[in-house]
């Protein structure tokens, strides 16, 4: 791995200029460097490879995952295919060249981080932002800040030196993982999940451990008692559940005319769970259950939103309110409202 890691501390390198090599040739050296580092097999402790599973991907290369997601096991065997449109490849490329230091975004169906020695304090930063899945390079097995991974609750991804990659789609995936610490490809690893709302609960309603989950996500995003907030006349408890695994939960009211709206005080995804869906998936239940009302008791769903979760809910058909005062810091909610007409 040291020809590896050289290139990866090369300095920059100024822009092409005319006649200099085209993109495939630059592709091709890359694929050199990789094809070197991956020729020196990395040692790895016995105790850790007991714990893991050698799956083959589609097109020969091999990846080992830790047979652990959440509460269900990774199904040995399972394939996993990768594809990066020609513009990210080519964005990639030129950060892998180290002519930029941004990370490369496709769709986020798994939030990844990839690590590589002397990454301490992104080592650190993993028990504050728990990605879904972490690569590593196999030398990094006999990492003495390892002992962190064992208590991580998701797929831990090691780049084997393997067979070489003839699909250029795994070039970039060696590429984007050894490269950039925290980037997203577009990658299809996690199982379909199908969970579904419980709606209209009290806290006498909700399974006791569904609730204490609900109420220490609540804690941890608003510093609220859910069990408080739920005392409240009009107030349902809503969560979004799959069997005994909990993704998050939302709280609404309905208001009678002349307010004549639904409202949302209060909606979170578990951290680990975060940009897969499942937010919107929330927002969509309580949409469908204010058009239920007759227009003349509801005609709108209303929320406060964070700056940060503005454009989110425009993307869902939310509206800026204006307000009389409106936020003066990055800090203060924005009133959004979803209008919709008589079904």
């Amino acid at each position: 791995m040291q020809e590896w890691q050289q290139l990866l501390q090369s300095p920059p390198s100024p822009p092409p200029l005319p006649g200099e090599p085209t993109l495939q040739k630059r592709i091709r050296g890359v694929k050199a460097a990789l094809k070197a580092a991956r020729a020196k097999p990395a040692d790895r402790p016995e105790e850790l490879e007991a714990q893991l599973t050698g799956l083959e991907l589609e097109k020969g290369a091999v990846l080992r995952l830790v047979l652990q997601d959440g509460e269900v096991p990774i199904p040995a065997g399972q394939r996993i295919a990768i594809a990066l449109p020609a513009a990210e490849k080519e964005a990639l490329l030129e950060a892998f060249a180290g002519r930029a230091e941004g990370v490369i975004i496709a769709q986020p169906q798994l939030r990844t981080a990839a690590l590589l020695k002397g990454d301490e304090q992104e080592w650190a930063l993993l028990a504050v932002a728990p990605p879904h899945a972490i690569c590593l390079s196999a030398e990094l097995l006999s990492h003495p800040l390892l002992s962190v991974l064992r208590r991580f609750d998701g797929a831990l991804v090691i780049l084997e030196p393997g067979q070489e990659a003839e699909d250029e789609e795994m070039l970039w995936f060696h590429a984007l993982r050894l490269r950039h610490r925290f980037a997203s490809g577009r990658v299809v690893a996690a199982p379909k999940l199908k969970p579904e709302v419980i709606g209209d609960l009290k806290m006498r309603d909700a399974e006791a451990h569904h609730f204490a989950a609900a109420s220490a996500l609540c804690a941890a995003e608003f510093q609220d008692d859910l069990g408080e907030i739920l005392q409240n006349e009009g107030i349902k408890l809503c969560l979004l559940v799959e069997g005994r695994r909990f993704y998050g939960f939302f709280l609404y009211k309905f208001w009678c005319p002349p307010l004549k709206a639904l409202s949302i005080p209060r909606i979170a995804v578990e951290p680990k769970y975060q940009l897969l869906g499942f937010g919107r998936l929330m927002v969509s239940w309580a949409i469908q259950k204010a058009k239920q009302k007759p227009r003349h008791e509801c005609n709108r769903v209303s929320l406060s939103a964070t700056p940060e979760a503005v454009p989110f809910y425009r993307h869902l058909g939310f509206l800026e309110e204006k307000e009389d005062n409106p936020p003066t810091s990055t800090s203060e909610s924005v009133r959004m409202e979803y209008h919709f007409t008589r079904r």
